[in-house]
């Protein structure tokens, strides 16, 4: 986190209550290489890369998780989100 002071204009509307806790309410949440991949996966379909089947995201991620254990780390956390279930499930 970076503190860097703000023009008095914004300052004087800040809600500095209100930013607080918010901030403690999503600190700890996993946040950038971890959700990365999943800004264009936002709806069920159409809204993959046209070279992308969505039918084939799971084969894929298993065969590369399978070559690249680390892959787990960017590829499991967003998508098993999206599906509802929990995070030690493995794709496949």
């Amino acid at each position: 986190m970076l503190y860097l002071p703000l023009k008095q204009e914004y300052a004087d509307r800040l809600n500095e209550t209100a930013a607080r806790e918010y901030f403690e309410s999503i600190k700890g949440h996993p946040y950038g290489y971890e959700t990365f991949l999943y800004a264009w996966i936002d709806t069920k379909e159409n809204n993959f890369p046209s070279v992308l089947d969505p039918y084939m995201l799971a084969p894929i991620f298993a065969i590369l998780e399978d070559m690249v254990p680390e892959a787990a780390i960017l590829l499991k956390p967003g998508l098993l989100k999206r599906i509802g279930v929990e995070d030690n499930l493995r794709f496949g």
